[in-house]
C-alpha cells in the first residue's frame, strides 16, 4: 500500500498544504497577515495523513489504473481538497513521466498557490482540447493575481464554455468579483459553487468574507464555521470568525469546532 510516510512525501504535500493557505489568506486578508498565518502553520504540527492519499497494494500494471488515479485527482480538485489531487497527479507521473494531464493539474493547483511553475509559453499550455479546461483556468488565475481582471475574465469564459459548472471555475469567478468588491456577484458564484460541490471549503470562507462586507454578521458566522467544519485545519477560517465575532460582541463559543 502506497502512503506518504516517507520525509520527501511529508515535504511535497506540506508544501502544497502551505500553498493553499498562503492562497486564501492573500485572498482574504492582508500580504503581513497571510504571511503570519502561513508562518503559524509552518509552526504547528501538521499530519500528512490527515488528507487522504492514494493507496494500491502494488503499482498499476496496465494504462487504466492511471486513468482511475487521475479520475480521482479530478474528483478531489472539485470538491477542494487539493492536497489529495496534488498527490494522486504526482502518483500518476512517478508512473507516466510525460502525462499532461497530470502535469495540467499540478500546474493548476501551483497557480491557486500563487507559484508560476511554467511559462504560458511552453508546450505543455498548447492544444489538446480534452485538457484545456485546466490551461484556461491556469491562465485566468495568473492574470488574476496580476490585476489584470478583464484578461482573467476571458479565460474564466473560455473554462466555462468547456465546463460550466466545474467547481473551481465558478469558485475564481467569484474570487474575481471579490478581489474586485463586486459583492453581489462574488456571493452569486460562490453560492453556485456550492450547488455543484456542498461542502468546497474555500467557497464558504467566500462566502463569509462576502457577508461579514454586507454586515451581515449571523451569516458570516455560519458559513466560516462551514468552512472551518469541511477543512478544520486551515487557521485563517478561525481567525476569520474570532474577529467577527469581537467585532459584533458575540461568545467565541459560537466556533464550531
Amino acid at each position: 500500500m502506497l502512503r506518504t510516510t516517507g520525509s520527501t512525501d511529508c515535504r511535497k504535500l506540506l508544501r502544497i498544504h502551505v500553498l493553499t493557505v498562503l492562497f486564501i489568506a492573500l485572498l482574504f486578508c492582508s500580504h503581513d497577515d497571510a504571511l503570519g498565518l502561513v508562518i503559524e502553520g509552518l509552526d504547528s504540527q501538521w499530519q500528512a495523513d490527515r488528507f487522504e492519499t492514494p493507496t494500491f497494494q502494488s503499482t498499476p500494471k496496465v494504462a487504466g489504473s492511471l486513468t482511475q488515479v487521475l479520475s480521482r485527482a479530478e474528483s478531489s480538485l472539485k470538491v477542494g481538497n487539493w492536497a489529495a489531487a496534488f498527490s494522486y497527479a504526482e502518483y500518476v507521473l512517478a508512473q507516466d513521466k510525460d502525462n499532461r494531464q497530470a502535469q495540467l493539474i499540478l500546474e493548476l493547483i501551483a497557480a491557486l498557490g500563487g507559484q508560476q511553475n511554467t511559462s504560458l509559453d511552453s508546450d505543455l499550455f498548447q492544444g489538446d482540447e480534452a485538457v484545456s479546461i485546466y490551461v484556461e483556468l491556469i491562465k485566468a488565475i495568473r492574470n488574476g493575481q496580476q490585476a489584470n481582471y478583464e484578461e482573467a475574465r476571458t479565460h474564466l469564459q473560455n473554462a466555462s464554455a468547456i465546463e460550466p459548472d466545474h467547481p473551481i471555475v465558478l469558485f475564481y469567478s467569484g474570487s474575481l468579483e471579490l478581489a474586485q468588491n463586486n459583492l453581489d456577484q462574488a456571493e452569486k458564484f460562490f453560492l453556485e459553487t456550492l450547488t455543484t460541490s456542498p461542502e468546497f471549503p474555500p467557497a464558504l470562507a467566500g462566502l463569509g468574507r462576502v457577508y461579514r462586507l454586507k454586515n451581515q454578521t449571523d451569516k458570516a458566522v455560519t458559513y466560516y464555521n462551514k468552512a472551518i467544519q469541511a477543512e478544520p485545519d486551515t487557521l485563517l477560517y478561525r481567525q476569520q470568525l474570532i474577529e467577527i465575532l469581537k467585532e459584533s460582541g458575540q461568545d467565541l463559543s459560537l466556533i464550531h469546532i
